[in-house]
């Protein structure tokens, strides 16, 4: 599963990963339990800085 908070990078990933069984949502991170199922979370460095409330977040994931 891709998630990206841009249409604009998420309709790029669909484009470049033609012909895979890749499942795309345009989706902020901090929505992610939005998303039924487990799943690892693998998160680009240059996106935690713009999550707003950092220690909600990882609590709420239980990652700290």
């Amino acid at each position: 599963m891709g998630i990206d908070s841009s249409e604009k990078m998420v309709k790029t990933a669909i484009q470049n990963s033609a012909g895979m069984h890749i499942d795309y949502r345009n989706l902020d991170i901090e929505n992610l339990k939005q998303i039924q199922g487990q799943f690892d979370i693998v998160l680009s460095s240059l996106t935690l800085h713009y999550v707003k409330d950092i220690v909600k977040y990882f609590r709420m994931y239980t990652l700290f």
